[in-house]
């Protein structure tokens, strides 16, 4: 990986190549080694004056920065906190830049884990997408990922497991105009109340949105075909794959020291959403936010007691 030297990964640590005339000659090197930890044969990448790439159990991502007091590059462990997700074993990473700064790393496994990373702010938040894996099939199971810098936007494409098929897949991130929440989806017309072409879906039960509205869930027939509104003008189909989160322990402090382990109790919590439907909060629907009779101009805070 080209940095501020020729920084270079192998299986037993981190090497720094550098030049005493500023460019690398084969009578002008050195080889200067780093830190120790070793690295898998996947790629690394540059993220801002640092560089992230794969441990060599593939259980970790870890990121070299140059440290001045020390006139050298230290490793350090992205990971530390999310290694549970990493259970499958990494194999390719990449980093898209546009909406949340993000790396997406492949699973063998066939999973993407993605950590939203901003090493300013100290903010490392990772979560994991199965793409239609929830039923223990292959069915959308990710064999590659590509980030293509395209403009002001990075394009983020895979290489996808269907219905007898490997597809072509674009992966539309959060602020993309065109983004929908369906797995595997199309937006697509309909003739006669029938929409044709779904063979990647084929067998799958999918869910409908019809000019905005959702339609109950079915079945793709074996010929890839899916019934809809004979009214309906714009149709998207895809997998509904639900969106859960786990909020980690608090830990408030004490003047004794850490608060972990003892006995917490949250007074109330407030949900803060961005186009998002209304989630369920201890398997119960959060009541509306806003009515009819709320204004349009006014900010509406809906607080919820956990159980």
């Amino acid at each position: 990986q080209g940095h501020r030297t020729l920084l270079i990964g192998t299986d037993r640590g981190e090497l720094a190549m550098v030049a005493q005339g500023g460019v690398l000659t084969p009578s002008d090197f050195e080889v200067r080694p780093q830190s120790g930890y070793g690295s898998a044969d996947v790629q690394a990448v540059q993220i801002g004056d640092s560089a992230i790439y794969v441990s060599r159990d593939r259980r970790r991502l870890r990121m070299l920065t140059f440290n001045l007091q020390e006139n050298g590059w230290q490793s350090q462990d992205v990971t530390f906190t999310s290694e549970h997700l990493t259970g499958g074993l990494i194999r390719d990473i990449d980093w898209v830049s546009t909406g949340n700064d993000q790396i997406l790393a492949v699973m063998r496994s066939g999973e993407v884990v993605s950590w939203v990373f901003n090493r300013p702010q100290q903010v490392v938040a990772p979560w994991r997408a199965t793409f239609g894996m929830a039923d223990g099939s292959d069915f959308g199971r990710v064999y590659a990922i590509c980030v293509l810098e395209a403009g002001d936007q990075g394009r983020v494409w895979m290489l996808v497991q269907r219905v007898g098929a490997v597809c072509l897949e674009e992966w539309l991130v959060a602020d993309d105009p065109e983004r929908c929440l369906l797995d595997g989806h199309a937006l697509t017309t309909q003739a006669g109340g029938v929409v044709s072409g779904l063979t990647w879906l084929a067998g799958k039960e999918v869910v409908t949105i019809e000019d905005g509205v959702i339609q109950p869930a079915q079945t793709v027939a074996a010929d890839g075909t899916a019934t809809a509104s004979a009214t309906a003008s714009w149709i998207e189909v895809g997998v509904y794959s639900p969106r859960t989160f786990t909020t980690l322990p608090k830990e408030g402090g004490q003047p004794g020291g850490t608060a972990a382990g003892s006995k917490q109790r949250f007074t109330k919590v407030s949900l803060r959403l961005n186009d998002s439907a209304l989630p369920l909060v201890n398997q119960v629907r959060v009541a509306p936010d806003r009515t009819p009779e709320t204004s349009m101009a006014k900010a509406f805070h809906r607080r919820c007691r956990p159980s």
